[in-house]
């Protein structure tokens, strides 16, 4: 079963349950049944299949492009081998890694930004560098802390300055009070806080350099998730300067206290949004291309009634010659034919014309041809011009040419009347180009102006 007979069961299927005609629009039906009267159940089939076909191509490809999207970013990403980050080589910059620390146990995901160092830098020019890098420190190791006098938050002690190629190491004078990672430890010190302080030793190759840091430490709150953060910001920053730093990558920690950890680069997931656009852009174009087709159902009215002039003329030229009504629209059919095999323009009117000649030649009585003859052209101008043919055949056809002349007369009126208002439309649309081009023009001449006076 091929995927031709999959979508036309698919749209029996839909048809059957669509009540409101969301889907199965009842004005599409109408539209076709216009616009091809003897082939209209058909075309609607193939309508809606074309539709229901390129409705699943936009969502497949939207599909497609995600799926190559994700692969791409897991084919970019940092973080790979579960917990493994490649490292720059010497000399380039450092590199920040968004990753989410899964612990196991249920802890909810802790969100990282781990600083990824090249493996050593180079530099010459060393204790020219140290009085900024030691200014640059004393602004963060502080962190949420407001002054020295007062620290309840855990200090900074950041092993590395970006900019700067130092390696520094921090020591506590009591390490019951302050962890080696800057963490306090609250359960050590006193409520009304305990008097230390901490040094910064700054290192790299020959050149080190140390600087004392007095403070006055308070016991923190820590929340459990906070704790645990803690932890795992400790893990990674043992690892990064332990060892390991010589290393071609920084190995993240598999297990904090009595928690497994399992890592993942933290990344925007924008290409999930593709799935979503996909589906709406295969709705939006279903249902505007059922505008299109209306748009084919307004362009076909706009055809008649142009035509509807010339047509009412050449039948009350024909009929004042002596030909019958049905005669002489027999020979607009015939010179219609003609006409379609040289140049190869269809027209709607003449279309219904020829259905109307061919429902005579059935067997359908000459006044009701006229009267779907009307109907099926779907105009008033139509609508009236059968109506007034219907009624002559009744009472008979004197005085047919006459009311048909007059007819002419007015419908070509009523066309010259509706060329003038097109003709407006569309002077009002080019009045704002205008309006641009003289805004254009006059900033043209007014700045050189403005220039020239200002010199």
């Amino acid at each position: 079963m091929n995927t031709t007979v999959y979508l036309k069961h698919l749209l029996a299927w839909v048809e059957k349950r669509d009540r409101n005609h969301l889907v199965v629009s009842h004005r599409v039906s109408c539209d076709l049944q216009l616009l091809s009267p003897s082939t209209w159940k058909e075309d609607r089939e193939q309508y809606y299949l074309q539709k229901l076909k390129f409705s699943l191509m936009v969502v497949g490809g939207s599909l497609l492009l995600t799926a190559a999207l994700f692969l791409q970013s897991v084919a970019d990403g940092e973080l790979h081998e579960g917990n493994r980050i490649s490292r720059g080589t010497y000399g380039e910059k450092e590199k920040t890694v968004e990753v989410i620390a899964k612990p196991s146990g249920g802890e909810n995901a802790v969100d990282l930004e781990i600083e990824v160092g090249e493996r050593k830098y180079t530099s010459e020019e060393v204790k020219n560098m140290y009085q900024e890098a030691l200014a640059r420190l004393e602004e963060i190791w502080l962190g949420e802390n407001e002054s020295p006098d007062h620290v309840d938050h855990d200090l900074v002690f950041s092993t590395s300055l970006p900019g700067y190629p130092f390696r520094i190491t921090w020591e506590c004078e009591n390490y019951r009070l302050i962890d080696s990672d800057g963490t306090l430890v609250s359960k050590n010190i006193p409520e009304t806080g305990k008097v230390t302080q901490v040094s910064a030793k700054f290192d790299y190759d020959a050149f080190s350099a140390e600087v004392n840091f007095p403070l006055m430490v308070f016991p923190a709150v820590l929340t459990p998730e906070e704790q645990l953060r803690q932890d795992i910001e400790a893990a990674v920053a043992a690892v990064e300067d332990g060892p390991g730093r010589y290393e071609t990558e920084l190995i993240l920690p598999e297990q904090v206290g009595d928690h497994a950890l399992s890592w993942r680069e933290k990344k925007d997931r924008y290409y999930l949004v593709f799935p979503l656009l996909g589906v709406i852009t295969a709705v939006a174009l279903f249902y505007i291309k059922d505008q299109d087709l209306h748009k084919e159902l307004l362009k076909r009215e706009k055809q008649i009634r142009r035509d509807y002039p010339d047509m009412v003329s050449k039948l009350s030229v024909y009929m004042g010659a002596g030909m019958t009504i049905r005669g002489a629209m027999e020979k607009l059919v015939s010179e219609y034919e003609k006409q379609k095999e040289i140049r190869g323009e269809t027209k709607f009117l003449y279309e219904e014309m020829k259905t109307a000649m061919t429902e005579m030649q059935s067997g359908i009585s000459e006044s009701a041809a006229y009267e779907r003859f009307g109907r099926r052209c779907a105009s008033q101008l139509m609508l009236k011009f059968s109506n007034l043919v219907v009624q002559n055949l009744r009472k008979g056809s004197t005085g047919l040419t006459t009311l048909l002349r007059m007819e002419a007369e007015n419908a070509l009126r009523e066309r010259k009347n509706e060329v003038k208002k097109q003709g407006e439309e569309i002077s009002v649309r080019l009045l704002l180009p205008m309006m641009m081009q003289l805004c254009v023009v006059m900033i043209m001449i007014m700045i050189p102006a403005f220039l020239t006076f200002g010199n």
